[in-house]
């Protein structure tokens, strides 16, 4: 059935509408923010629309080991900003500094022990029963993993998933002293708000960046002094080629090449080089927006990298915020950032379709 020709103008102007709001910043922007878990079916039909479950459900998933920044749906939107890179990473993970509000807390003037927890609700017998004799705090760093956890009357190391199963349980007590102590609006409002936040933009595009090749994520997310800040990846990567080992000796990671998984214990130092070299290369640096994480300053000749910390005295040797204030701090700046990362990636992509 032929169309009339009214149908055929109005068809026209719809079509002509889609493409100039294409090329608007306000249709650009809110894609660039959005939560990409939101693309994995699995990960968002029928999960709760609260950002913070859903990251924990993410972590506590086989879709943990996805890489949201490698899906076909990122690779579009890069394509929209001219980036061509064989790989990306995560900036900003949430996990780390999410354990570090978890531990300041524990740690703060107002915090609440499992005896003031087990005194608060004792008039429930399954939770008397599971924690009458506990007097230890919430939560410390772990040795083994990030976080300890208080299990059988002492602190003990808890991995990511398995704690991320326990909060995402219904009653769980992980889940309780979530919801009545950590999330309480009363206490901890700014803190709260921050957390879900980010947990919202963790794995936005504009969180998202082209990298170097492996094993450089691998190592940002398991050195002991970098901990998953991209600023002290830059700060280690300097560190590294100031050293005069022709190989250095790293945590033990996997990599794949060719098709075949490798180990890696050691790195050579040519490596380190390539990724200083990238890193210091200042058309990179604009044209993936990193001027917000490190410098590029010059000393005798040299380039020197130096990350730019996420809260004040961050550094190799104190990569997490151990305070509540540097927790708020880190999380504000983080937010901060991702947001205007994303105001100069729309800005970017409407220059580019209008050329």
């Amino acid at each position: 059935m032929q169309m009339t020709i009214i149908e055929r103008c109005k068809r026209k102007e719809i079509l002509h509408s889609l493409e100039l709001e294409e090329h608007s910043y306000n249709y650009w922007l809110p894609i660039l923010v959005r939560d990409h878990k939101e693309f994995v079916e699995e990960l968002f039909s029928g999960i709760s629309n609260n950002s913070f479950d859903r990251i924990m459900h993410f972590f506590a998933t086989r879709f943990n080991n996805q890489e949201l920044e490698n899906r076909a749906v990122a690779k579009a939107i890069y394509a929209k900003l001219g980036w061509n890179s064989d790989y990306y990473d995560v900036i900003n993970s949430f996990y780390t500094t999410f354990v570090g509000s978890l531990v300041a807390y524990s740690e703060s003037e107002n915090a609440t022990s499992f005896k003031e927890i087990h005194e608060a609700l004792k008039n429930d017998n399954t939770l008397k029963k599971i924690i009458q004799n506990w007097k230890c705090s919430l939560f410390s760093f772990g040795d083994k993993t990030n976080l300890k956890i208080a299990m059988c009357g002492e602190l003990k190391d808890i991995g990511k998933e398995k704690y991320a199963k326990k909060v995402l349980e219904e009653g769980n007590l992980q889940r309780i002293i979530l919801e009545k102590y950590i999330f309480d609006s009363s206490n901890n409002k700014d803190l709260s708000e921050k957390i879900l936040e980010f947990s919202s933009l963790c794995h936005c595009l504009a969180n998202f960046m082209p990298c170097p090749e492996p094993p450089f994520n691998q190592l940002k997310g398991c050195l002991n002094d970098v901990k998953d800040y991209f600023p002290l990846m830059i700060d280690k990567i300097q560190e590294w080629s100031e050293e005069s080992m022709i190989k250095i000796k790293i945590p033990e990671v996997e990599i794949w090449k060719d098709g075949k998984k490798e180990i890696k214990t050691e790195i050579d130092k040519l490596q380190i080089i390539s990724w200083k070299e990238w890193f210091s290369d200042e058309e990179n640096r604009t044209t993936f927006f990193l001027e917000d994480y490190y410098d590029i300053d010059y000393e005798k000749g040299r380039k020197i990298l130096k990350g730019k910390p996420l809260f004040k005295n961050q550094k190799l040797s104190h990569a997490i915020p151990q305070k509540k204030e540097e927790v708020e701090e880190c999380i504000s700046n983080i937010i901060t950032i991702t947001k205007r990362r994303a105001d100069s990636m729309a800005k970017r992509m409407i220059c580019r379709m209008k050329n």
